[in-house]
């Protein structure tokens, strides 16, 4: 076991070793200036059938199993009621492509909360900032969002309303009868983490 405390100076906060009985959390030194990205698909054989498109239920969560390149600190993830990446502390943008359907809901969470904002500093209103709600049929956003804690940050896309949806092709990605449903990239935008 390592115990480490929190230095602060003119570089800001920093681990320390102290004594290896006890063990504090603290972000590991090499982690907080490695890269951190991933691009993740999700694709699907379209049939004469169009009755078979996959659907997510209210609250249900996107699936994107499928890494494009070699994922740098970020792991995929799909276990009963957890679909998403996890990721190590920092800043990220995350980007977005999919096609639920017009009135789809559809929300970015960071360890199953919603990020927010506010409003306005005079009248300061918790705002969700990543949920969409679409008005034309092709959701393609980003956001910034945080992972606050320094490791194991879960992130997840989910159903945010009340009605199931259906995924389509996202236009320009049909090659013989296969396309890409979803399309999520993430990358830490922060290189030292503090």
């Amino acid at each position: 076991m390592l115990k480490k405390y929190f230095v602060y100076g003119k570089g800001g906060m920093s681990c320390k070793n102290l004594d290896r009985n006890v063990k504090i959390s603290c972000c590991d030194k090499n982690q907080k200036s490695s890269r951190v990205y991933g691009e993740f698909i999700r694709t699907f054989v379209f049939g004469d059938d169009v009755s078979l498109l996959p659907i997510v239920q209210p609250g249900g969560h996107v699936v994107f199993p499928t890494p494009t390149v070699e994922p740098s600190n970020v792991t995929y993830i799909n276990e009963p009621g957890r679909v998403g990446l996890l990721v190590p502390k920092g800043k990220y943008n995350i980007s977005l492509s999919l096609v639920p359907g017009i009135g789809s809901h559809v929300s970015i969470l960071v360890n199953g909360k919603d990020p927010l904002t506010h409003t306005s500093s005079l009248n300061p209103v918790p705002y969700p900032y990543a949920q969409s709600v679409t008005s034309v049929p092709i959701l393609n956003t980003e956001y910034l969002i945080e992972a606050p804690l320094c490791h194991g940050n879960f992130i997840s896309i989910i159903n945010s309303g009340t009605s199931l949806f259906a995924l389509a092709s996202i236009p320009n990605t049909l090659i013989g009868k296969t396309s890409i449903i979803t399309h999520v990239r993430i990358e830490r935008i922060d290189k030292h983490v503090n």
